[in-house]
């Protein structure tokens, strides 16, 4: 079985933004307040959600609810450690096949590299997770260096991607001049006007929003509509979507910046 080629032709449009939305208190959260926050991915021109195996269906659910709608349903990416996808014999087939019984449509990939002193372990681990996912009917998205803060991704992302047969990867450079074809190359954004700046000039395919809703996707969501996070992640897809300049970014619209708790709190290794 080939993966089902909704990822790739989600990031074929000009600039694509992935909204990656992550909450500190996942079981907590109300139907409700996810569907406003993945009705604003929709509606904001986002191209794609990435969220853990434990949102995953209430995203899916609300996005099919937009079948045959404009804008349309945006594939889901459901988050797995590539750590977990290797665990055992088993592991990645299992999580593969469950993450596409919820409906995901691909598999993104969460590693750090000091996890992998030896790059041909680390390609091989890829490898594997991504031949799990591909048998299940998924894309892949190589999650490098995600959430660990400083430049995330990899050097030499493209080759790596083109080797271990993933759709897109994160990386530091976009694609050298002339290249053509081979994996979508995107920046890790953090929500500021200095890194977006940045990311523009690095010539990347384009960018997933890093922790779109400071870690509480539920933020506002019983005293207004659309939530307060709602609002965050559609003044922040917008602007990224915009050609002109970058200001109003950062704390502005309810939009707290990178460095609050509940932001640091994602960078520890377990909100992976």
């Amino acid at each position: 079985m080939v993966a089902g080629g909704a990822l790739p032709q989600a990031l074929s449009v000009q600039r694509p933004i992935i909204v990656h939305v992550w909450d500190a208190k996942p079981d907590n959260l109300e139907t409700f307040a996810i569907d406003e926050v993945s009705k604003a991915c929709r509606n904001s021109g986002a191209a794609a959600v990435l969220c853990s195996p434990k949102l995953l269906k209430a995203f899916v659910e609300e996005q099919e609810l937009a079948m045959g709608s404009f804008p349309e349903p945006l594939p889901v990416i459901a988050q797995i450690a590539l750590r977990d996808l290797i665990e055992d014999e088993t592991a990645g087939a299992e999580l593969a096949a469950g993450a596409k019984k919820l409906g995901a449509a691909a598999i993104g990939i969460g590693y750090y590299a000091s996890d992998w002193p030896e790059a041909e372990a680390l390609e091989e681990a890829l490898k594997g997770a991504t031949a799990a996912a591909n048998e299940a009917g998924l894309d892949t998205l190589l999650l490098a260096q995600f959430g660990a803060g400083g430049v995330e991704g990899s050097d030499g992302a493209a080759e790596v991607a083109a080797r271990v047969g993933a759709t897109a990867a994160l990386a530091k450079q976009g694609a050298a001049e002339g290249a053509e074809g081979g994996a979508a190359l995107l920046g890790s954004w953090d929500g500021t006007e200095e890194e977006l700046e940045r990311l523009r000039a690095a010539g990347l395919a384009g960018l997933v929003l890093k922790n779109a809703c400071r870690g509480d996707v539920g933020k506002g969501a019983r005293t207004s509509s659309p939530s307060l996070a709602a609002m965050a992640v559609t003044k922040q897809v917008k602007m990224a979507l915009s050609k002109s300049g970058t200001s109003v970014w950062g704390g502005a619209g309810g939009v707290a910046g990178p460095k609050e708790a509940n932001m640091e709190s994602y960078f520890q290794r377990g909100g992976m």
